[in-house]
């Protein structure tokens, strides 16, 4: 099974290997990439920091659960400590300047970019049957209704981490808008469609894309639009086009954090 996993994971790093790095972690001046290089000491006592302070948390998790598993019991915890760490000492911290959070996020980044990609890999193909190209759809799925055209999508997910993630669905006007897909059901997201002819599958950064693929089986005349630098890092590559390109809905404004590593797009619907 491992030689297996190896040998899928090699195979589509030849491919797409310059996609696990995230395009904005390159971007910026000479002598800010060598400023940002020096400041590699103060991440790896950060990072020493969110192991020291995240060993008391998995120990307590482990405590107090019958079935260990690597999210709950392990990666949860940390990215508690890793919370604790990054507010206390970066962005809370009045004596720290706002170019060592910028430095200390771009360290962040630049593994979690790596690490993610390749956890995305292994996760995609054991979601997926053998022959089927559509991913299986989260054990828990819920649905919350705020009002007549906006629609919240709740399902868990599991990727080293376990959570939930947050769908937004906003139906107005001739189209219907779903923003940061999750792993619904197919039905879920034929039926939230309820009969709109335009669809717009909305990717907000540069991560979360997983579930894309359950939106345009659902709606195989889905439009893609949002960050552009996740297109490449899908399993299979995604035709995302830029808001700044044309896109106009009725009701709807666009702004994005172009310079962040997230690669940011955002929405105001009113």
């Amino acid at each position: 099974f491992v030689l297996n996993e190896a040998c899928h994971v090699r195979g589509c790093l030849k491919k797409s290997s310059k996609q696990m790095l995230q395009p904005g972690i390159w971007e910026g001046s000479c002598a800010g990439r060598v400023a940002w290089f020096l400041a590699l000491p103060l991440f790896l006592a950060l990072a020493a920091t969110v192991v020291v302070l995240g060993i008391p948390l998995i120990l307590e998790s482990l405590a107090h659960c019958r079935r260990p598993s690597l999210g709950y019991s392990f990666a949860n915890p940390l990215f508690v400590s890793l919370e604790i760490v990054w507010t206390i000492g970066l962005t809370r911290n009045p004596c720290c300047p706002r170019i060592a959070v910028a430095w200390m996020g771009t360290w962040l980044h630049l593994i979690f970019g790596v690490l993610l990609y390749l956890v995305g890999l292994l996760f995609d193909k054991r979601r997926k049957k053998p022959g089927c190209c559509v991913p299986e759809a989260a054990a828990r799925v819920e649905e919350l209704r705020l009002d007549r055209h906006t629609t919240l999508v709740y399902a868990s997910f599991s990727e080293t981490l376990d959570s939930v993630c947050t769908m937004t669905v906003i139906a107005y006007d001739d189209y219907v808008l779903f923003i940061n897909p999750v792993f619904a059901p197919v039905e879920v997201y034929q039926r939230l469609r309820n009969g709109q002819p335009r669809v717009i599958l909305f990717i907000s950064n540069v991560f979360h894309h997983m579930a894309s693929q359950l939106c345009l089986e659902a709606c195989k005349d889905a439009e893609v639009w949002g960050c552009t630098a996740a297109a490449k890092r899908h399993p299979r590559p995604l035709p995302i086009r830029s808001p700044s390109d044309g896109l106009v809905l009725k009701g709807v404004d666009f702004f994005s954090f172009a310079g962040s590593t997230y690669k940011e797009w955002h929405l105001y619907f009113a």
